[in-house]
């Protein structure tokens, strides 16, 4: 759409600057303007300030200075609720649903707040639900959904309640690469409507087709702003990679990993069966070995089944049917998903980095200076950006928090590796060096186990997959054909 001729966007954030507690700054003076009509995609790193600027846009933070417009009065929102009765809704990285409410009490809150009618809401949200390739109960609790159920009724919701601007953090993270693609369809034809659509995201492919104005942030600076109307004919993909990674950044092939012979069967998955907490089997009669220093990926075509898997061979839950075995010894570590479930997010990175060690020693407290020591290794060890490790694990970007957990799991030894969604959220680096300790934990002689619902992650992780269609697992004989069942 020429966006060029319309007279003024309907948002814009300028000399926006958030310094948190303590001087940590955030975000340094950008400038952003969203248009009616458009698909604006926000890009950058890990740590960029993506999120940031769209929770200060949707009344999630408060900025520390700046101003924003919408259709040219001066609005800075107190809280989402206000942002949505002026008709922007936001989806959010980690869900903001009420996890004790149902999924249509849920969208009861949001009418509520947005003016919309309870059931006019209701309906819309089912279409989009269903458009995506899902079947939701609306009296299903939240807590009972799986991650990538969440994640697609939490867009469903915002893309409806927002009468102007929709905007969403990384929504596609947990979907699979079908729900993606027809996600990105139903935003485009909000925006084809008139509504103004801003999607932050690390992946450029999949968003470089359908973006009309692509904004870059760097450290918390706007780097640079690229309209696609004024490419002319320059590849998309190019310019913006030139932009947000200077530097190639490629993931480590087999032969530059080296290969590893497999040890020891380690885990026994015989006839198992899982269902998820509605009681409904997401796994039938799966059997499958693991041996140490192997790497064995289970990618789910519909994200379905991803949680519950990565939580039954850990422990944390029962199989409907048939037997886990782990050879006696082998210490198990998890990865989880949802970086929340493994950590005390209000608490400091240095005190989250030491809840293993704390654990063992069943929660004795440690010295101020091993706790220091602890965190000093494990950032240094995963290279995540921390400006404090006094600051609250939450005070990080989701891909730092994600390298301070994950480093911490693998560099405690384990002989079992279980590792769910292991590249959701991540920036082009922030992937590299999660795959980089995979791969190193299986050279130490750990089996490592991937559950992940992106198609994508058995070929950037290698050795042998598994995929789960249907509650069936499948063994393709090539990525190929990984690519062929799950419709890339």
């Amino acid at each position: 759409m020429d966006c060029e001729a319309r007279e003024e966007p309907l948002i814009v954030a300028r000399d926006i600057w958030k310094i948190y507690d303590g001087g940590y700054t955030a975000l340094s003076g950008v400038d952003l303007e969203i248009y009616s009509g458009e698909i604006h995609i926000l890009l950058g790193e890990n740590g960029a300030g993506k999120t940031t600027l769209l929770k200060i846009v949707s009344g999630a933070l408060r900025p520390t200075r700046g101003v924003i417009l919408v259709r040219g009065e001066r609005r800075i929102f107190r809280s989402p609720h206000e942002a949505l009765r002026h008709g922007i809704s936001m989806a959010y990285q980690g869900s903001s649903l009420i996890e004790e409410l149902s999924a249509e009490e849920n969208m009861l809150i949001v009418a509520k707040a947005s003016g919309i009618r309870d059931r006019d809401l209701v309906e819309l949200v089912a279409r989009t639900i269903e458009d995506l390739g899902y079947r939701l109960d609306p009296s299903s609790r939240i807590s009972s959904l799986s991650p990538s159920e969440r994640q697609a009724l939490e867009v469903s919701i915002a893309i409806n309640a927002g009468r102007l601007a929709v905007l969403m953090d990384e929504p596609t993270a947990l979907m699979s690469s079908r729900s993606s693609k027809a996600l990105l369809n139903i935003l485009r034809r909000h925006a084809d409507k008139g509504k103004a659509v801003v999607i932050t995201s690390h992946k450029i492919r999949e968003v470089a087709e359908i973006g009309d104005r692509y904004t870059i942030l760097k450290k918390g600076f706007r780097e640079a702003t690229i309209v696609r109307k004024n490419l002319n004919g320059s590849s998309v993909i190019d310019i913006l990679k030139s932009h947000i990674y200077p530097h190639s950044y490629d993931t480590p092939s087999m032969d530059v990993m080296g290969e590893v012979d497999p040890g020891e069967e380690i885990l026994y998955v015989d006839g198992v069966s899982i269902a998820n907490d509605r009681g409904i089997e997401i796994l039938r009669n799966a059997s499958f070995k693991l041996r140490r220093g192997e790497i064995l990926s289970i990618v789910s075509t519909d994200g379905k089944g991803v949680r519950e898997i990565c939580e039954t061979i850990y422990g944390l839950r029962r199989p409907a049917r048939g037997s886990i075995r782990v050879k006696q010894g082998v210490k198990i570590r998890y990865i989880p998903g949802e970086i929340s479930r493994a950590s005390i997010p209000d608490m400091s990175v240095a005190i989250n980095a030491s809840l293993r060690s704390m654990v063992v020693r069943r929660l004795a407290l440690l010295d101020p200076g091993e706790i220091a020591l602890k965190a000093q290794k494990i950032i240094e060890a995963s290279k995540a950006s921390v400006p404090s490790i006094w600051k609250s694990l939450k005070s990080l970007s989701g891909g730092n928090a994600r390298r301070v957990i994950a480093w911490r799991e693998a560099m405690d030894d384990p002989g079992l590796l279980i590792v769910e969604e292991p590249t959701a959220n991540l920036d082009i680096a922030s992937t590299e060096s999660i795959v980089k300790l995979i791969r190193s934990t299986a050279s130490r002689g750990a089996g490592i186990l991937v559950v992940t619902s992106d198609m994508e992650d058995p070929d950037r992780i290698g050795c042998r997959w598994l995929v789960l269609e249907d509650g069936a697992l499948i063994e393709p004989s090539s990525f190929k054909s990984i690519g062929s069942i799950t419709g890339a």
